[in-house]
């Protein structure tokens, strides 16, 4: 391939690439992260889109985003290192006579280079492979009623981009990037440090090192805070993609250059303030300083960290360790906003059956199993809200709305329509949802029904939530029986004596003297 041709491919992908994250920022700009979001335009999404459907994309975003600026690196690079190359290909399409044999000559060289390509022969347009849900194998792909394509949603990412995998890039635990998985950690935290400490406590202080109680076993204890460095720092690029790494481990480099500055052991500072380094203390004032020299804490202190140097005879292993601990206090602070919901995932969890988490590793993947229309030159999601609705009311048959149109399948769920109730009272008629089938039970075919099995209207409420008429029959016929017994004891408690003293409930004296027995 002549370099012309190779810088006009370039090109031409670089100009696909910036239609591509467009799009998706117009769908969702809610996908640029805070810090690069312009302060002077208010960005606005139409819906509210899943969380892991969010952080794909933003991933995608980011591997669109390196590729883009490989592209214009490379045609940069040509430019400027190539440029008499261009000239003498440029020289050489010039025709005076205007017979084009070169130029056709090229031109199919060009076509035999693209036959080769299976990618190329099987798109020939490049924007295709760089479409939303063109990931979808074409066994996924179905026509609606409209005739208009449907994939699932599981399926958002590019053609391109989908090397990109979830699964593989997230732990169980961490839920695709909603919590953090620090129980491996919490394990070596519980070897090497001698404090006995359940996970939800462990959670609440990981970041503050150095831990007052160390066993002697300093090398354990080095490879454990750089493995939760590493790790906190891996998290933050896996759950924010488009953030610079490089410029978050400067600023890490730079401020604990100045804290280490800073923290001359046993002098003051120009504020007055002495830093322990024994003991990784600042104290306010001198004297409180030198008051605290004695303690038993202290000493302990001096005596690990000496015992530390003389495994460590390199000054350079101590300043290391420090860095990783303040790697540890710093990304911990980053992450902060993940450590509650964490730790009530983590309390949560220990109060679940295995019945619930089975249940719940369902419930995770959500609606990405659900199919959603997309335009089939744009390869977005259709832009009609109306035909959307229509289509998914064709497909889930939603219950419609006050407005007319279905309600949202997220709205379906949580009221509970997707789940059927049969009422055999009712005829066999099917409810649909919790609340109305519960509705249903005060409703006057219902209670005509229990009518049918000659049940008053005065024990209808106790027949609530059965659907079964044997069910009701066996529970009427044991009523009625206690209900006679009932009768039957309060006709018996008033007791009375006839003439003789022989003793008599009162129904039975009132019926022998009304028949002149008595």
């Amino acid at each position: 391939m002549s370099l012309l041709e190779s810088q006009r491919s370039i090109l031409e992908e670089i100009d696909v690439l910036e239609q591509a994250i467009s799009e998706r920022l117009q769908r969702n700009p809610l996908l640029l992260p805070s810090s690069q979001k312009p302060t002077d335009v208010t960005m606005l999404s139409s819906k509210k889109r899943p969380m892991k459907e969010e952080l794909l994309q933003q991933h995608e975003l980011n591997f669109l985003k390196n590729k883009y600026k490989r592209h214009c690196l490379t045609i940069l690079e040509n430019k400027s290192n190539k440029r008499k190359h261009f000239e003498e290909e440029s020289n050489k399409l010039k025709d005076p006579s205007y017979e084009f044999k070169l130029f056709d000559s090229m031109l199919s060289d060009i076509k035999q280079h693209h036959e080769i390509q299976t990618e190329r022969t099987q798109d020939e347009d490049i924007s295709k492979i760089y479409k939303m849900y063109s990931s979808a194998p074409k066994a996924e792909e179905k026509l609606n009623k409209n005739d208009k394509l449907k994939v699932k949603r599981k399926y958002i990412l590019s053609s391109v981009a989908s090397h990109i995998d979830f699964d593989e890039m997230f732990t169980p635990d961490e839920l695709y990037g909603k919590y953090l998985d620090l129980f491996p950690f919490y394990e070596t935290y519980k070897s090497i440090i001698d404090h006995n400490i359940t996970y939800v406590e462990y959670l609440y202080i990981y970041d503050e090192v150095p831990y007052e109680t160390t066993k002697n076993n300093n090398a354990a204890y080095s490879k454990y805070i750089k493995d939760l460095a590493e790790y906190l720092l891996k998290f933050i690029e896996k759950v924010q993609p488009l953030s610079s790494i490089t410029d978050l481990q400067a600023d890490m480099a730079k401020q604990f250059s100045a804290s280490f500055k800073a923290h001359t052991d046993g002098k003051p500072n120009d504020k007055g303030e002495v830093y322990c380094d024994a003991c990784k203390k600042l104290f306010a004032k001198e004297s409180v300083y030198r008051g605290h020299l004695n303690g038993k804490k202290h000493q302990k202190n001096v005596k690990n960290q000496n015992n530390f140097a003389s495994d460590t005879p390199n000054s350079n292993r101590v300043r290391d360790l420090e860095f990783c601990e303040f790697r540890v206090r710093y990304l911990g602070q980053k992450l902060n906003e993940y450590r509650t919901p964490t730790i009530s995932n983590a309390e949560r969890k220990a109060a679940l059956t295995d019945r619930e988490r089975t249940a719940e590793a369902i419930s995770i993947v959500g609606d990405e199993s659900d199919y959603t229309t997309i335009n089939s030159t744009s390869g977005n999601e259709s832009d009609s809200n109306e035909s959307s609705d229509n289509d998914e009311y064709n497909m889930k048959d939603l219950p419609v709305g006050v407005d007319g149109k279905p309600i949202p399948y997220w709205l379906y769920k949580l009221q509970g329509y997707h789940k059927t109730y049969e009422c055999e009272i009712c005829g066999n008629i099917t409810y649909k949802g919790r609340a109305v089938f519960a509705k249903h039970f005060n409703s006057a075919k219902h209670q005509q029904g229990l009518g049918c099995l000659g049940i008053s209207d005065d024990y209808m409420p106790l027949f609530k939530s059965i659907v079964k008429i044997d069910e009701a029959i066996d529970l009427w016929r044991r009523l009625k029986k206690d209900r006679r017994i009932k009768e039957g004891d309060t006709e018996n408690a008033i007791e009375v004596e006839d003439e003789e003293g022989n003793v008599l409930s009162e129904k039975d004296y009132l019926e022998l003297k009304k028949q002149g027995l008595l």
